[in-house]
């Protein structure tokens, strides 16, 4: 993770909602390109454990990830992913399950 919080860019999110950017860089471990579909395998969870996914359309974030998230053995790949997670929210981890 290269950053995660409140950004400044996004709209007012729904009532009892706002809107949380997390950072992520990573590398491929296989020899191959990985994909992961955010929408299916990227989740984040806060401390009670309340699940949200990644906004599906977030045109505020400067390195939006899109869809699918590409991974190469050859260079890290960075971009950011936002989320719609409850506004009392105080921690927040992301889970990757593929």
């Amino acid at each position: 993770m290269t950053g995660s919080g409140v950004d400044p860019a996004a709209p007012a999110a729904p009532p009892g909602q706002r809107y949380h950017t997390i950072g992520l860089r990573g590398v491929s471990r296989s020899r191959s390109d990985v994909a992961i579909d955010l929408q299916r395998f990227v989740f984040a969870q806060d401390e009670r454990g309340c699940m949200s996914r990644p906004v599906a359309n977030a045109p505020w974030l400067k390195h939006p990830f899109g869809t699918t998230a590409v991974f190469t053995a050859e260079r890290p790949t960075e971009g950011q992913v936002a989320f719609a997670v409850p506004d009392d929210s105080k921690h927040l981890r992301v889970l990757v399950a593929p």
